[in-house]
């Protein structure tokens, strides 16, 4: 009964869901193999070998892109493209399919090691830490996924939302010792190591 009083509105919206796709698909869909091996590679992660459903829609609550559980178990992603212009849109996408592939890998990449290093380090289960350490990484490597691979002037979201600034200089051990990583300066779990060190 409610759809009709939509009808007006959608008209609005879908014009510039759709331009926010055809963004993607001129920009990441022709690289995307590489840009998930990549990513992949980065994060220390077997390939699921798994499609992951990203929803996009004009608006959303803060921040403005999410991950949740579907029936299956398996992640489901939505992203809303309003406040997301040129690669920052690419950058959401990536970060919010890290969280399903983190679903998927069971802990079985870099993210589970971080957090299985932090726990070995006395940050207890219910630590704050435990959990925005690893989705920091998560920011470091999706920004640097797209940088590397689709856009080289691409900026991070956690520098243009100050994201990093807000955590202070936990950001700043990450960013430096994973991007040393991807650099192949270190190997995975040296820069983890170096991570939880500084921390």
């Amino acid at each position: 009964a409610a759809e009709p009083a939509f009808q007006e509105p959608w008209k609005r919206r879908e014009p510039r869901i759709q331009e926010a796709r055809a963004r993607w698909e001129a920009s990441v869909a022709p690289k995307e193999r590489e840009l998930l091996e990549f990513h992949l590679h980065g994060l220390a992660m077997p390939d699921p070998h798994l499609t992951i459903p990203v929803t996009l829609v004009l608006e959303a609550p803060f921040p403005g892109a999410v991950t949740h559980l579907g029936a299956d178990g398996k992640g489901v992603c939505f992203v809303a493209v309003g406040n997301a212009p040129g690669s920052q849109l690419f950058e959401t996408i990536l970060h919010e399919a890290t969280h399903a592939l983190d679903v998927a890998s069971g802990n079985d990449s870099a993210l589970g090691e971080l957090r299985f290093l932090l726990l070995g380090n006395g940050v207890g289960q219910t630590d704050k830490l435990l959990r925005d350490l690893p989705h920091t990484l998560m920011f470091v490597q999706s920004a640097e996924s797209i940088r590397r691979v689709i856009d080289p002037a691409h900026q991070d979201y956690g520098e243009v939302a100050k994201l990093y600034a807000r955590m202070g200089p936990n950001a700043e051990f990450v960013r430096g010792f994973w991007r040393e990583r991807l650099d192949g300066k270190t190997k995975s779990t040296e820069a983890l190591q170096q991570i939880v060190a500084n921390v």
